[in-house]
């Protein structure tokens, strides 16, 4: 199943949807069954193991976060990327630029990251996307100059 086209995205975007699905499909039968055979586990009070310990399911897997991880940062290189050269193009000096719709430009951008590889999974894999609706937090953080990490 490829991307393109979706959602008005260009070539660029697509390319990292299509290799987000495509390494989440390589590993998730393994993850599938790593889930199945966590979820037969009780603990001592008769409560179910995997759901105690991994609230939002399969996709809290160490290998789906590093997937998620890498990327998110594909995405978010490639906004950087989009923002400057939005920025650049943009000349509020020149007043032809005033009043009038500017020209379209054939890269979109930039698109949040969990926007399109999580919220917008829906529309673009629904057999992944069953897991991913749990995905409730952005594995994501900050070090102390404000740099993603």
């Amino acid at each position: 199943m490829s991307a393109a086209g979706f959602a008005g995205l260009d070539a660029d975007y697509t390319a990292i949807i299509d290799a987000w699905t495509a390494e989440l499909h390589a590993v998730m039968p393994a993850i599938e069954a790593w889930w199945g055979a966590l979820q037969q586990r009780l603990n001592a009070s008769g409560e179910n193991v995997a759901n105690l310990h991994w609230p939002a399911g399969l996709v809290a897997h160490p290998r789906v976060l590093a997937i998620y991880r890498k990327h998110y940062f594909k995405v978010h290189g490639l906004n950087l990327k989009r923002y400057t050269q939005q920025t650049e193009d943009d000349d509020e000096d020149d007043e032809s630029n005033w009043g009038e719709d500017g020209d379209e430009h054939s890269a979109s951008g930039p698109v949040p990251p969990n926007l399109l590889l999580v919220e917008m999974m829906s529309e673009y894999d629904t057999e992944l996307f069953k897991h991913f609706k749990y995905f409730v937090y952005v594995p994501i953080g900050e070090d102390p100059s404000l740099e993603i990490c």
